[in-house]
């Protein structure tokens, strides 16, 4: 028993995480060269008790010019839980 209640506060700390990739959507385009991913941009918005909010910018545009990728080649949308606040962000990838 007192190992569950020494491990329930290390759950709530850590909170639950969503992976988004669009990866149903991909467009077969010459023109983009996935191999020349050098960079990765994240830009993030806050909701304080879920509902507050949301504080922040977390456009794809917003995480391209984080990292100065002139051209945005896919994006990942991430969203973590914890107890108090949610986190939403878009990391973009590209060169």
């Amino acid at each position: 028993m007192k190992k569950l209640f020494g491990f329930l506060p290390i759950l709530l700390l850590l909170g639950c995480t969503v992976v988004d990739t669009r990866a149903g959507n991909t467009i077969n385009n010459p023109e983009i060269d996935v191999s020349r991913i050098r960079k990765q941009g994240e830009a993030c918005s806050y909701y304080p008790l879920y509902i507050l909010g949301p504080f922040g910018d977390n456009s794809v545009v917003k995480a391209a010019d984080k990292a100065w990728i002139q051209r945005v080649v896919y994006y990942d949308h991430v969203g973590k839980i914890y107890p108090f606040f949610s986190k939403v962000c878009n990391r973009a990838y590209g060169y």
